[in-house]
């Protein structure tokens, strides 16, 4: 019987076929086993996409999730991977993982600073939370 991949099922490893007995489990087992850690964890919505996503490009594409290297087959992907210590999310690729994430999550909090535009005006643009607090106080003060 061939051996299953991410593709398959998100309880196998992406860097070792290992089957973990969860998703949870398996991502331990990633982390522990191979240094893999989901960046901005924080704000990411979608963990099995992102999971499935990395699972083609490595299963299907044979492109290294750290230096874009292809190879012929996956398992020498996945070889090269732990070989080079390339079982990892690159640092400088948030774009081609953005669909997975919501980072207005990490800047609800910061206070909002005016935008000054090219020509030097004040640009009073209202953020949507603003909007929400503006509606809110009114709806209290009537």
């Amino acid at each position: 019987m061939p051996t299953k991949t991410t593709l398959e099922s998100l309880r196998v490893c992406l860097f070792c076929n290992y089957e973990a007995a969860g998703v949870k489990k398996n991502l331990d087992h990633m982390r522990y086993k191979h240094n893999f850690t989901i960046l901005d964890i924080e704000c990411l919505v979608n963990l099995k996409g992102l999971l499935a996503y990395v699972a083609e490009r490595i299963q299907l594409g044979k492109i290294c999730l750290n230096c874009d290297t292809q190879f012929r087959h996956s398992e020498r992907v996945q070889q090269h991977m732990r070989d080079m210590g390339h079982c990892m999310m690159p640092f400088d690729k948030d774009e081609e993982f953005e669909l997975f994430y919501d980072f207005s999550r990490a800047y609800k909090d910061l206070p909002q600073k005016p935008m000054i535009t090219a020509a030097g005006e004040v640009d009073n643009t209202i953020t949507v939370d603003e909007e929400r607090k503006i509606e809110k106080n009114q709806r209290m003060a009537t």
